[in-house]
């Protein structure tokens, strides 16, 4: 399996997607001059939560599809169903990750719902406004929004864990989310930093 990835996943050169998801998440911190972000906002929808849920959901797509190519190369990769399927194969404990947003004194579990044999609701949501952006525009709520960007980091966690290569950063780190594992902030740029619930097919922490 390592013949699939590129030798830019090594020696300090930053991760493909990490800079897309700091832009992302540097534009929902931005609306927390607006819209507190606190559980009694979590209703509130605008204009800039549609725009960051389309944007983040797409993002979720891109990453998820890359990711389940990496773990079965021959089944089907079309569409969220496809990605259940495969991701709830291999990482079994996938949907229980818990993420903390210390800063807000939040915590949310972004893929509970596939846990519980639901569908995802943020996704519901993001396949609403993108789809019937006129009927659906109520539910692109600060909510979903969290609930899907949260979706995209530990999908992101798994993603990069997944590739056998100790010394991968995500430099600079989250300003959103913590590991359980580390308090520092530089520890926080190792991949390995962040404590989550499965085995992994390669390898363990270093």
């Amino acid at each position: 399996m390592n013949q699939l990835f590129p030798v830019f996943y090594s020696g300090g050169v930053k991760p493909p997607y990490w800079e897309y998801f700091l832009a992302i998440e540097e534009d929902l911190l931005r609306t927390s001059r607006y819209v507190e972000i606190v559980e009694s906002n979590y209703h509130v929808h605008s204009i800039e939560f549609a725009r960051l849920l389309l944007v983040i959901g797409s993002e979720v797509d891109v990453i998820a599809k890359e990711f389940c190519k990496l773990l079965s190369p021959t089944d089907k990769h079309e569409d969220i169903n496809d990605y259940q399927a495969i991701i709830s194969r291999f990482y079994p404990k996938f949907p229980t990750f818990e993420l903390h947003m210390p800063r807000f004194n939040l915590t949310v579990k972004p893929w509970i719902d596939w846990n519980q044999g639901q569908k995802l609701l943020w996704w519901q949501a993001y396949n609403g406004v993108k789809h019937e952006r006129s009927k659906n525009y109520e539910q692109a709520t600060l909510e979903n929004v969290l609930g899907s960007i949260a979706g995209l980091f530990s999908l992101s966690l798994y993603y990069y864990r997944e590739i056998p290569n100790s010394s991968m950063t995500l430099n600079p780190p989250s300003r959103l989310f913590s590991s359980p594992k580390f308090s520092s902030a530089d520890a926080h740029t190792q991949i390995w930093a962040y404590d989550l619930p499965d085995k992994f097919l390669h390898k363990e922490a270093p």
